[in-house]
């Protein structure tokens, strides 16, 4: 189906059969206008994603691609931020150690004494990033997630309804055919 008629100042847009209209060879003379042909679309579309055996389906891929997503973090080591953090904080408090040696064996230096508040004032704002560094819990439960996906469903229209283009592209991946 695409746009056959419509569109000028008080055409509404209707959809039909491009072989019919434009080249006549199909008998199918049927047109529709758009806003009830995206209605009963979006309609469709809700009834049959809403249907137990839909949703459960749905869900049991979805956790099966978010746990192994999940294990693939846990692999590469999630906390590897947090670790090069803690591992400059060591190294930071290192120099410190070396400066004040440094100082009380050369005994009072401006050179030293800035260089060391330099470094301990770095080991504060490492120290502050430490500080906020929370790792991101990405577990939900499937209840959390049946709601979410219930909600999206249920307000497809609102979706998808604004950007035709994103609309299109969205259903194009996962309808194949329309009857």
């Amino acid at each position: 189906m695409v746009i056959v008629s419509g569109g000028g100042k008080r055409g509404y847009v209707r959809y039909g059969c491009p072989s019919h209209r434009y080249r006549g060879i199909c008998e199918n003379a049927l047109t529709i206008r758009r806003e009830r042909l995206e209605a009963q679309l979006l309609g469709a579309l809700e009834e049959r994603l809403l249907r137990p055996e839909v949703m459960a389906y749905a869900l049991k891929g979805f956790t099966a691609h978010l746990q192994e997503r999940l294990a693939q973090i846990r692999r590469r080591g999630a906390n590897s931020s947090l670790t090069a953090m803690q591992r400059e904080r060591r190294e930071l408090e290192d120099k410190t150690a070396k400066l004040a040696n440094a100082i009380e064996a050369a005994g009072h230096s401006p050179t030293l004494l800035a260089r060391l508040a330099s470094v301990e004032a770095e080991i504060e704002r490492v120290d502050e990033r430490i500080q906020r560094h929370k790792p991101v819990d990405l577990r939900a439960t499937t209840e959390q997630i049946r709601d979410f996906a219930t909600q999206t469903v249920l307000h497809l229209q609102s979706l998808l309804g604004g950007d035709v283009t994103r609309a299109k592209m969205a259903l194009m991946k996962h309808v194949k055919q329309l009857v």
